[in-house]
């Protein structure tokens, strides 16, 4: 289920570092390729986090799930 503003438990899962829980949303039906209603892709989301391995990891994991590359949010960000 999405909140108000269209973010799933997938957008949730990205936003943190912690690859196991991405994988657990993954293996229960996580959407990686999911927008919210201003367009931020999963993606987008896990690219907020700070820099190191586990965001890299995340982000990999994202990609290989079928996350897109090249969506862009209304505001114009993307991963």
């Amino acid at each position: 289920a999405a909140d108000s503003l269209g973010s799933t438990a997938i957008h949730h899962a990205a936003a943190i570092s912690d690859r196991a829980f991405l994988d657990v949303v993954l293996e229960y039906g996580g959407n990686a390729k999911h927008v919210t209603k201003s367009g931020y892709s999963v993606l987008t989301h896990a690219c907020y986090q700070p820099a190191g391995p586990a965001k890299q990891a995340i982000v990999r994991r994202l990609h290989e799930a079928g996350s897109p590359l090249d969506v862009a949010s209304d505001y114009g960000e993307f991963p």
